[in-house]
């Protein structure tokens, strides 16, 4: 067994017993964590204290926090606007003198207003969070959905995009000059919400609980890289799922292929995980992915066909890239029959390669025949 799968299957038996070892974990952490999804989430929720090593208490403690963020979003976030509208609508009086005019230092608009400053430099700095990754710019799966509450880009788009900067010249003409449409940021639909708009909440919602820390630039910096890793933890039912089935489905349809990824502690994750979320659309040109999903939406059962195409793509991957010359087969010329280019797939690299080498190749899928492994795939579904 390899030195990667050894430390895979000694942080599984760490984080799998009732009481973890804190200390061995660390021991463990501390030389690096195995790139699998849900471990490195679960290492950190632990090494930072935010769970015990007695699990049993875990499902208490999470519940307890989320209901702990889901009243600071009751508390801080509520737009006082919103709020009044939601008391109207159940026959409650509400304060008429509380009013985004008024000067009360006790007014909820003038806590609203001031706030604001601070949302403002969160904003742009959340904005630009990571610019070279995608990730924060796609929309999250959990939007925020608390009623009275209100997107925090909302609030600044109305604050600070849409104000003018007036300028006084020695003559005491003053001048007017509008932010430029560069400024402007793209968001998007409604509904929606980024992954950096929750990155933001959580700042605002940090600065608003300890004002004498506040917000300091560069703390999105901190941020980022902890929120990337739990919003990325596969540890839910429907990817443990589908993970699962595509490793009983190759052990079923090729016994010699699961075997060799199976000792080489290359799991599904690895690989399968973005060819399941995004469809495939990331492993072929676009007209590639468009006949693909032509079949993907023509099926009924269309995620178990998706399933049979992954496998299709481990089993029967056809020319493939070596010494940067692209071995092509023009099937389109030929007679063939699968079982006659068997030896010369990607298969036997999955079979003879070694870890990186086999990861490399199923991370940067090779230059394929889509109607090949749609064939194939189809065949793999009447088995």
């Amino acid at each position: 067994m390899s030195t990667y799968s050894t430390r895979v299957d000694q942080f599984k038996k760490i984080l799998t017993e009732d009481k973890l070892d804190l200390h061995q974990l660390r021991q463990l952490c501390f030389n690096g964590i195995p790139d699998i999804a849900w471990i490195r989430p679960l290492a950190w929720r632990l090494l930072l204290g935010y769970l015990p090593a007695k699990r049993s208490g875990w499902d208490n403690i999470l519940k307890a926090k989320r209901d702990l963020y889901d009243s600071f979003l009751d508390d801080i976030i509520i737009n006082p606007s919103l709020a009044a509208d939601d008391e109207n609508e159940g026959d409650h009086l509400h304060d008429v003198n509380d009013h985004p005019l008024s000067l009360d230092p006790e007014s909820q608009w003038v806590t609203y207003f001031k706030d604001n400053e601070v949302l403002s430099q969160i904003d742009k700095d959340a904005r630009r969070l990571y610019p070279d990754m995608s990730f924060f710019q796609k929309a999250t799966e959990f939007p925020c959905k608390k009623k009275g509450s209100q997107a925090l880009r909302k609030r600044v788009e109305k604050t600070v995009l849409l104000e003018s900067k007036v300028t006084t010249n020695r003559q005491g003409v003053q001048k007017i000059k509008n932010k430029s449409k560069d400024q402007e940021y793209h968001t998007l639909s409604e509904g929606e919400e980024a992954h950096w708009e929750v990155v933001e909440r959580m700042l605002f919602i940090y600065a608003k609980l300890n004002p004498g820390i506040g917000y300091v630039q560069g703390m999105n910096e901190i941020m980022g890289p902890i929120y990337y890793i739990f919003a990325v933890d596969s540890n839910s039912e429907w990817k443990r799922f589908w993970m699962q089935r595509v490793c009983q489905s190759i052990r079923y349809k090729d016994s010699a292929v699961w075997q060799v990824l199976e000792d080489k502690g290359i799991r599904p994750e690895f690989y399968c995980f973005r060819w399941f979320t995004l469809l495939l659309s990331q492993e072929f040109p676009l007209p590639d992915v468009i006949r693909i999903w032509d079949s993907l939406f023509a099926e009924e059962n269309r995620f178990e066909f998706l399933l049979c195409v992954c496998c299709a793509m481990l089993m029967w991957v056809p020319p493939v890239v070596k010494n940067n010359l692209i071995m092509s087969v023009h099937f389109k010329k030929l007679t063939y029959d699968f079982t006659d280019y068997l030896n010369s797939l990607v298969r036997d690299e999955i079979l003879q390669g070694e870890f990186a080498d086999i990861i490399k190749t199923l991370q940067n899928y090779p230059v394929s025949d889509v109607h090949i492994i749609l064939k194939k795939a189809a065949e793999l579904r009447g088995m």
